[in-house]
């Protein structure tokens, strides 16, 4: 019996640690059941572009993870392209998602006040509209074949901006989807507001909530990571940018000296862009890095610190301890910031956690102290952070297997 073959489209070869790992896990679990993934490689220029500055090895090490563990086509720079791959292919559906497959920059929320004036960002190919990642191709495919989203987010798009006559076209195209589900409140009700009413689709998991549960295999000891970066059996994690607004070098030293004397050392730890503190702390991880890594340095840490979210979900994921500084969300007036569209806001109050998080913008913000964070890793609940995590795979397994039944009728 030859299985189905099940492409994949959404974020799967930016330089980015959880976009890698949450289309790994699709990728696995699809495998795991006897299906065939195939990752729709739609990479368009402006967004390879955009991550021109991320320094070559780095790039080299994500382009490594995807040749080694994502099964993916051609490149495809165009909707047309990805049209004519799908039907080479015999693809027998899609799979759109998970991450930040929704997000719209609409015109008012591109304009930009500098000192000389107002400066209106250009339209990226991701987040405008159309975009592959409304299916709107495929119409136009060769034959009818079932489509699913899931666990889609907008990242802090304005929603609300959005009117007649392109809400109606965007409402139209997410009415073709056979299955649709969303990963926060903030993209389900930009879906309900565009479909006037008539999808209000369910929230559901990351995927990566169900990376133990489907690429087990693929993790890296303990002892494997400890080994490969000389690190003391306990440590915390602290990963933030080259960003001065947030920490000055005498709270991360008294951070250090606290942790210190809770027995843990503190791990200066490589993110999207550069590090902070690499000359501060007594451990540092540089790059390049490799993505199941990065992983397992969160999963096996005492606790994580820093502002991503896929960072986040993994430490939840393995009933791990962290403190969240959440950059996520819209500032207005430089200096009032609505969590209501930040996607750590919404899953940390889902696993009632908020404890664990601060928000990291507008002007008026003003880190908590050393002892606080440490405190929050420290005296982190495990047993209700666990009974989360088992909850969400729960939940990611019946989304799972309603993708399964759409494909499969």
């Amino acid at each position: 019996m030859i299985s189905m073959k099940i492409g994949i489209i959404t974020y799967h070869c930016v330089p980015n640690f959880g976009a890698q790992l949450q289309v790994f896990s699709t990728v696995s679990y699809l495998r795991n059941h006897g299906y065939t993934p195939i990752v729709i490689n739609w990479y368009p220029e402006d967004l390879e572009q955009g991550y021109q500055f991320t320094p070559q090895q780095q790039l080299d090490e994500h382009a490594k993870f995807m040749e080694e563990f994502l099964p993916v086509t051609r490149l495809c720079r165009t909707e047309d392209e990805i049209i004519s791959v799908v039907n080479e292919e015999n693809i027998d559906g899609l799979i759109f998602g998970s991450d930040a497959i929704l997000g719209y920059r609409t015109f008012l929320s591109r304009i930009n006040i500098v000192k000389r004036g107002i400066h209106l960002l250009k339209k990226k190919s991701d987040t405008s509209f159309p975009n592959p990642f409304w299916a709107c191709f495929a119409a136009k495919l060769n034959r009818r074949i079932p489509i699913a989203m899931m666990s889609a987010s907008s990242m802090n798009s304005r929603y609300y901006q959005i009117h007649d006559p392109l809400r109606k076209k965007m409402g139209k195209a997410l009415m073709n989807y056979d299955y649709l589900s969303v990963r926060d409140d903030w993209t389900q009700k930009m879906v309900n507001y565009l479909t006037r009413g008539r999808i209000f689709p369910v929230i559901t998991p990351d995927p990566v909530f169900g990376f133990n549960h489907n690429a087990s295999e693929h993790i890296p000891t303990k002892e494997e990571i400890l080994s490969k970066y000389g690190l003391p059996d306990k440590y915390i994690l602290l990963s933030f940018d080259d960003s001065p607004k947030i920490f000055s070098e005498h709270w991360v030293e008294d951070f250090e000296k606290l942790a210190q004397k809770a027995g843990c050392a503190t791990v200066s730890l490589y993110m999207d862009g550069d590090i902070a503190f690499k000359k501060k702390v007594k451990y540092t991880i540089d790059m390049p890095l490799a993505t199941l890594d990065w992983y397992a340095l969160i999963k096996y840490s005492q606790g994580y610190v820093g502002y991503k979210m896929h960072a986040i979900v993994t430490s939840l994921h393995n009933a791990n301890p962290f403190y969240s500084f959440d950059e996520y969300g819209i500032v207005k007036l430089k200096y009032f910031v609505n969590n209501k569209s930040s996607k750590i806001y919404h899953i940390l109050k889902d696993a009632d956690l908020l404890i664990n998080r601060c928000t990291a913008l507008g002007r008026s913000f003003k880190a908590p102290s050393p002892e606080i964070v440490l405190d929050c890793i420290l005296n982190f609940d495990k047993i209700k952070c666990q009974n989360f995590s088992d909850k969400q795979l729960t939940k990611y397994l019946n989304m799972m297997n309603k993708i399964e039944d759409v494909f499969n009728q």
